[in-house]
């Protein structure tokens, strides 16, 4: 499967990004079908249909829950019915060698993403800073695809850098033609985040996830995009309030971004309460983000049992109002009624 994205050269990825990457990047999670582990396409599509609603730039497919035999399928879905609209994404290259980094590529080529999110390698063989580039740099060398970097806390890099970022390899990195920026995710430390700022961010497009800090990073670097997370939690179509703070961050319009972020203040703040505790330990509260979704106008639906592989908290009812309350706060009224979001949207229309 290809599109006029996915056909763009390694060499005008840079070009094509800077024009391309500006709003906000939504994950998409996938459909079940009620009380089950099959993917339901219909949901998928209607997903997509609101990220394009949204005015999101592009979505990444995150396949959490799915077996292995629909992973292919949910981005074969999302690119087809995004069509020229969105951009679509996924993860792939961080594997244990290059054959089979390489390989992962490939495959997210196949099926006509645009970029992907791309974890540096971290085994035994990629240990030094040198080592980790020539990693890197061969993966990425196998493929046209526009390459997103992840910057993340943990304990992998803390040799090279104490907040878990070789900011040296980025800088290696940044040079090739298909690397066009850097996801910054939301439990990166500030002063780790000005780091990568003012080393890389003249040469890649940065794409925090903590909506706070990105009027300090405006004045360190430009700044135009948000990137790959559940941008559903901090907005709606009629209240497009993280895509339009970030244009207006990007026409350097400071003081009118900071009048946005307030309006959506409520909706970030709980994001990062919901998150913190799970994400610190590498998960997300999967169940959580999908209502948040289903609150302004997704499909819902539970995910599989266990979907994840984390110990993840249940959305109690509790957690429920205290969602819409924040929406209602925000000047967003979030869907009903709750059935809907149990059975999926799509499903319970079916009756």
């Amino acid at each position: 499967m290809t599109t006029v994205a996915s056909r763009v050269t390694r060499a005008e990825r840079k070009d094509w990004a800077r024009e391309r990457f500006l709003g906000a990047e939504c994950s998409l999670l996938p459909s079940f079908k009620p009380g089950t582990a099959d993917l339901d396409e219909e949901g998928v599509r209607h997903d997509v249909r609101l990220g394009i609603r949204q005015g999101f730039y592009s979505m990444f497919c995150a396949g959490i829950g799915l077996k292995q035999e629909d992973r292919r399928r949910f981005v074969e879905i999302a690119v087809d019915e995004a069509g020229e609209q969105m951009l679509i994404s996924t993860g792939a290259g961080a594997r244990s060698s290059v054959a089979v980094a390489s390989e992962s590529l490939r495959e997210a080529q196949s099926t006509g993403v645009s970029h992907v999110m791309f974890g540096l390698p971290s085994g035994p063989d990629a240990r030094t800073e040198d080592e980790i580039y020539a990693f890197a740099r061969e993966v990425i060398d196998s493929t046209d695809l526009g390459i997103v970097l992840y910057a993340q806390r943990g304990e992998q890099f803390r040799h090279i850098h104490p907040g878990n970022v070789p900011l040296g390899v980025y800088e290696r990195l940044a040079e090739l033609p298909n690397v066009v920026g850097v996801k910054i995710t939301q439990v990166l430390d500030a002063v780790t985040t000005y780091e990568l700022c003012d080393r890389v961010g003249e040469k890649l497009l940065l794409g925090p996830v903590n909506l706070e800090h990105l009027p300090f990073i405006a004045s360190v670097c430009p700044v135009q995009c948000t990137m790959m997370w559940q941008v559903d939690a901090c907005q709606a179509p009629e209240q497009p309030y993280v895509v339009d703070y970030l244009k207006l961050l990007a026409q350097g319009r400071i003081d009118e971004a900071v009048g946005v972020y307030r309006r959506m203040e409520p909706l970030v703040q709980l994001f990062w309460d919901e998150q913190a505790a799970v994400l610190r330990e590498g998960g997300h509260p999967w169940a959580h983000l999908k209502y948040h979704t289903w609150c302004v106008g997704g499909n819902g639906g539970f995910l599989p049992e266990a979907a994840g592989g984390h110990d993840l908290p249940p959305l109690t009812g509790e957690d429920r109002q205290r969602i819409r309350e924040a929406y209602a706060r925000c000047g967003i009224t979030p869907r009903g009624p709750e059935a809907e979001f149990d059975a999926g949207r799509v499903s319970f229309g079916r009756g």
